[in-house]
C-alpha cells in the first residue's frame, strides 16, 4: 500500500518540475531571451510536448522501480486501467495541440488524468475517487479561471497527489 502512495508522491514531485520547467521555458520564448525565441512555434510545442512525455516517462520508471524495490507486483489488469486512457488522453491532447486549441490543454489534461484515476479505483485503492474528484474541479476551475491556469496545473498534477500519498501513508502507519 505504502509503494502507491511513494509513486504518487514522486509522480507529483516530477509533474512540479515539469511544469516549472515547461513554465520557464514559455516565459522564455515569450520575452524572447537565451535565444529560445528564435525557434519556430510548432517546433517550440513539440518541444513542450516532449517535455511533459520525459517527466511522465521518467516518473512511470520511477514508480516501475519504487515497487520492484518494495516486492509490489502490478498485475497486467492495473497496467491497462492505467496505460490505455493515458495513450487515448495524449493522442486527444497533440489533436488538440495541433488544431490550435492550445487553450484547452491545460483543463482536459487535468480531466484526464482524473478519469484516469477514477479507472484505476476499480482495481487499486478505494479512496482514489477523492483524489479524482478533486483533481476535475481544479481542472474544471481551470477553464474557468484563465489566469491562473500554471497554478492549477501545479495543484492537480503536483500538489494533490503528494498530499493524497502523505496523508495515506500517514493512515497507514496509525
Amino acid at each position: 500500500m505504502d509503494t502507491i502512495n511513494k509513486g504518487f508522491i514522486v509522480s507529483g514531485f516530477y509533474a512540479l518540475l515539469g511544469i516549472y520547467f515547461a513554465n520557464k521555458l514559455i516565459f522564455l520564448y515569450h520575452y524572447g531571451e537565451e535565444g529560445i525565441s528564435l525557434l519556430p512555434v510548432n517546433f517550440f510545442e513539440i518541444l513542450l510536448f516532449a517535455l511533459a512525455k520525459f517527466f511522465f516517462i521518467l516518473s512511470l520508471i520511477t514508480v516501475y522501480i519504487i515497487a520492484k524495490k518494495d516486492m509490489y507486483y502490478i498485475s497486467l489488469k492495473k497496467r491497462l486501467y492505467f496505460v490505455v486512457p493515458l495513450f487515448v488522453g495524449f493522442v486527444i491532447i497533440f489533436l488538440l495541440m495541433n488544431s490550435n486549441y492550445v487553450e484547452y490543454i491545460f483543463s482536459l489534461s487535468l480531466i484526464i488524468y482524473a478519469l484516469v484515476l477514477v479507472n484505476l479505483n476499480r482495481v487499486s485503492l478505494s479512496n482514489l475517487s477523492y483524489l479524482a474528484g478533486s483533481i476535475i474541479i481544479v481542472g474544471v476551475l481551470s477553464l474557468l479561471v484563465v489566469n491562473n491556469r500554471w497554478l492549477f496545473l501545479a495543484l492537480g498534477f503536483g500538489v494533490f497527489p503528494i498530499v493524497f500519498g502523505i496523508v495515506n501513508i500517514l493512515r497507514t502507519r496509525s
